[in-house]
């Protein structure tokens, strides 16, 4: 009897380390936004290796939200990230970026960061046959975040929406092959309340992130909605966001005045 006690005492033990040390184990399987304020609505972080779009009219801050997620996982997480780009070349990039105290050169010279710039057409024979150059900086920089701006221009190669959703099948299980968190952004244009994007993407990615910049009165306002998370609790409310000196910030606690 006193053998039975004793190990129901050690299973209920056991049992309550796991349940204590469960809430750790989730921590450390997100992966930090490096955008401040992003996390609270997003339980921490994304779910690692996860495919994340970023949609939103122009200027709405998408290519801003993209180079931010991959300098500060370099910077500040130590997770090297690769830059994918079909239109705006690498000065242009990082001129930008500096605005915001990113010094993306520097993160090459440390070996945290590579620079990628292809034609469409590229990007669909790498998903044909598998080797790349993006692979190789995979293994040779241990590469753990991937960028890629932006989806439009690798969809508009096909000619059907099917073949449009079938080519960005394959790119997104070939993001999910190389086991890096990727974040895409789809120059999609958004009215508040829309849950329609191109081809369907918004089904086939992991996450969705809505990035509004609308007219309310003489001003603009911009907001962002996480539209939604796989294996996340995540806030439904639209935030609104601003533009720092270090990037994006975005206001959990507060709400957005009016309508978007």
């Amino acid at each position: 009897m006193k053998k039975v006690r004793r190990i129901k005492r050690a299973a209920r033990r056991r049992h309550v380390e796991s349940v204590r040390a469960s809430p750790q184990k989730a921590e450390e399987d997100r992966v930090r936004s490096g955008v401040n304020g992003l996390d609270d609505l997003i339980g921490g972080g994304f779910e690692r290796n996860s495919v994340i779009l970023v949609c939103g009219d122009a200027g709405s801050g998408k290519t801003t939200l993209n180079l931010q997620f991959l300098y500060n996982g370099a910077e500040q997480y130590d997770e090297p990230g690769i830059f994918i780009t079909f239109e705006e070349g690498k000065k242009s990039v990082y001129k930008h970026a500096m605005q915001y105290g990113w010094d993306f050169k520097s993160l090459e010279d440390k070996g945290l960061f590579t620079f990628i710039e292809y034609r469409p057409q590229q990007i669909a024979e790498i998903i044909k046959g598998g080797s790349s150059t993006v692979k190789d900086s995979i293994d040779s920089i241990g590469v753990k975040r991937i960028g890629i701006d932006s989806l439009t221009s690798y969809s508009m190669l096909f000619k059907t929406p099917y073949e449009g959703r079938e080519a960005v099948l394959s790119l997104f299980n070939r993001l999910r092959d190389w086991k890096c968190t990727s974040m895409i952004v789809s120059e999609i244009i958004l009215q508040f309340g829309s849950k329609r994007g191109e081809a369907g993407v918004e089904f086939l990615s992991d996450a969705v992130l809505l990035l509004y910049y609308a007219r309310q009165q003489d001003l603009k306002v911009r907001a962002l909605e996480i539209l939604k998370m796989r294996g996340t609790r995540h806030s439904d409310k639209v935030c609104p966001f601003k533009f720092s000196d270090k990037g994006i910030v975005v206001f959990p606690k507060d709400s957005v005045f009016g309508r978007l």
